[in-house]
């Protein structure tokens, strides 16, 4: 980390600010922080229109907003992580497809990071976790939403399912509640093979 008083700092797509910027990272620093390589720090600065500077011919970040776009990608939060999934053992674990794993863990917004040799990513096993394996209610029940992401699949193919199978649901409050145990017999946990079942539509209802 830089702090720089004097240094004119530099946008692709300028815009109006108050803020003088006096805190920045080389490049090294952030490929070193946030475990990316020099041409994709480029990129991510050009796109998202990161603040610069030139000292003695090398080009400085502002910190402030390197730090603000990797902590909306869950890097502050991954840097308290201790344990990591390999997208290959998710497959394993959960009986799920690579196009499945790659759906899940953007749709869940699942912390990740690159390993700091080799170029694999790695997910947060605890948050994979406590999402597939759903807080399960006193009396073997889940909502609907948690339904969805222990089984990777939506609220439509849950009902059609819940209709289907006459899986046992009931009302709680203003939610639908489902039998966990009813659920796995239909799905096999985190199998999402059971899609390609030719089953007729139906309408799903709450």
């Amino acid at each position: 980390m830089m702090n720089l008083k004097s240094v004119k700092t530099m946008q692709e797509r300028p815009i109006k600010s108050t803020k003088t910027i006096t805190d920045f990272y080389s490049a090294k620093e952030i490929e070193e922080k946030y475990q990316i390589s020099y041409s994709r720090l480029y990129v991510i600065a050009k796109e998202n229109n990161i603040p610069s500077a030139t000292l003695s011919g090398k080009r400085l970040f502002s910190m402030e907003h390197i730090d603000r776009y990797f902590r909306k990608l869950g890097y502050k939060e991954a840097e308290e992580i201790t344990e990591w999934y390999t997208i290959e053992q998710i497959q394993k674990i959960y009986k799920m497809t690579v196009k499945a794993v790659h759906s899940f863990t953007s749709r869940y917004k699942i912390p990740k990071k690159k390993e700091k040799t080799g170029n694999t990513t790695l997910y947060s096993k605890k948050h994979v976790d406590e999402i597939k394996n759903a807080r399960i209610g006193e009396d073997g029940y889940i909502t609907v939403p948690e339904a969805c992401a222990l089984f990777n699949v939506d609220r439509d193919t849950i009902y059609n399912r819940c209709k289907w199978y006459n899986i046992p649901k009931k009302t709680k409050g203003k939610n639908v509640i489902i039998s966990i145990e009813g659920l796995r017999k239909v799905f096999s946990t985190g199998n999402i093979a059971i899609n390609n079942v030719n089953e007729p539509a139906i309408a799903a209802h709450e």
